[in-house]
């Protein structure tokens, strides 16, 4: 995927993009390569940043909000695309309440990193920890299981932006959740409640990206039951890989 770049804005955006590329292999999980370029604390300069963007169709800012340097660097980071003429598809994760300076600075950026944005999606770490902590007995498993979840996530959107991508995602803001199960209808649910500001949503729009290997049956009952549960017909759609245990949910919100 030459003409999409994945920026990784931050030290921590930078740690997950490696340890992604070192091991998703390990994971059995394939995707096609993508460019990335992490900045932490380096002095990329301007102009490098600029001659990078100009090979570029697509550029997904990814960070891990709160921190000072990465969060005042990633708004630079857009404008900058933006001015090179590329879509921005950013991708921003939420800190946990526990870092409460921090999560505070990231909730307080979102509204203006999405309108800078063509397209946003955000991850809740704290809510990705409600459905995960019966499954990970060590703190140190879940922030691995939570940083290969937003990887997860950027690698299937760079996947689908060689498709209909932004007329399938036409709304600004998305908050999204991987969930897992081996019945993919379950997987859905437990991981609905999971989603950011679920108690403010635009309801007409829910994208929901499983397996390659679902069947038509599957795909049908995830979106009769949520149609049943939650009174909104969801688009659903097979992703490349053939991981079947994963369910990615991405719910439009609004910006605030």
């Amino acid at each position: 995927m030459g003409d999409v770049l994945v920026v990784g804005c931050g030290g921590a955006a930078g740690f997950i993009i490696e340890d992604f590329q070192d091991n998703h292999d390990k994971d059995n999980v394939r995707f096609e390569e993508f460019d990335t370029y992490s900045i932490g604390m380096s002095t990329t300069t301007i102009d490098e940043l600029r001659k990078k963007f100009r090979k570029c169709r697509i550029v997904v800012p990814f960070i891990v909000l709160g921190g000072e340097f990465g969060t005042d660097r990633v708004r630079e980071i857009i404008g900058l695309a933006r001015e090179s003429g590329c879509k921005v598809v950013s991708v921003l994760g939420i800190p946990m309440e526990f870092e409460k300076e921090r999560r505070e600075r990231a909730l307080s950026r979102l509204s203006d990193l999405s309108s800078a944005s063509d397209c946003t999606f955000v991850m809740d770490v704290q809510r990705f920890f409600g459905i995960e902590e019966n499954k990970n007995k060590m703190f140190a498993d879940f922030i691995r299981a939570s940083d290969r979840a937003m990887m997860f996530c950027i690698a299937t959107l760079v996947e689908y932006m060689s498709g209909p991508f932004f007329s399938t995602f036409t709304r600004s803001m998305y908050s999204f959740i991987l969930c897992r199960g081996m019945i993919p209808e379950n997987a859905v649910i437990e991981g609905w409640s999971a989603l950011l500001f679920d108690e403010n949503p635009e309801l007409d729009d829910v994208v929901i990206m499983v397996s390659g290997r679902a069947n038509s049956s599957e795909v049908d009952g995830i979106r009769d039951r949520v149609a049943r549960d939650y009174g909104i017909l969801p688009q659903v759609i097979r992703r490349a890989d053939e991981e079947e245990t994963k369910v990615l949910i991405f719910r439009a919100v609004r910006s605030f």
